[in-house]
């Protein structure tokens, strides 16, 4: 079975530090930073931040909310598609999904689809037409996937 425990890793008592989460299961063994969430070492206990009697911050309350919430989401997800690939890169993105959805393919699509053009005019005259066929059926598969995630990335959004 699955247990998810988070701990802190920092060694200033009164200074914020990232929290992290630990995914153990049989001959697994995964920890990742948790980037949006910050706790003081002096405040961390049991894998918790701990609200002193003095000072009631709402914050540290919606933290430790935060922190089962994930603890579910995890779990839930682990026990669904039983990830065996790249474990750490699936948690980050578990954790940090904002970040996953923001980075990757528009930028590089549409330098390919230009280098594409590019080679094909650069080339012309030294390669045969059946060359530069197949890399217009390239640059045509390209451009399909492309916007076959962009339409994804859509549905995904609404």
């Amino acid at each position: 079975m699955a247990s998810v425990s988070f701990f802190n890793r920092g060694k200033v008592e009164n200074k914020f530090s990232t929290i992290w989460v630990r995914l153990r299961d049989k001959g697994i063994d995964v920890k990742v930073p948790i980037s949006h969430l910050k706790c003081k070492p002096k405040d961390w206990k049991n894998g918790k931040c701990v609200i002193s009697s003095r000072n009631t911050d709402s914050d540290l309350g919606e933290l430790n909310i935060e922190l089962i919430r994930l603890e579910t989401k995890i779990i839930s997800n682990y026990t669904n598609y039983k990830p065996e690939i790249d474990l750490k890169g699936w948690l980050e993105d578990t954790v940090n999904p904002e970040k996953v959805i923001s980075e990757k393919i528009e930028p590089q699509s549409n330098n390919i689809l230009s280098f594409i053009d590019d080679y094909v005019n650069l080339k012309r005259d030294t390669v045969s037409e059946s060359t530069i066929k197949k890399a217009n059926v390239v640059k045509q598969l390209v451009k399909r996937y492309c916007d076959d995630l962009r339409a994804r990335k859509k549905t995904l959004n609404i």
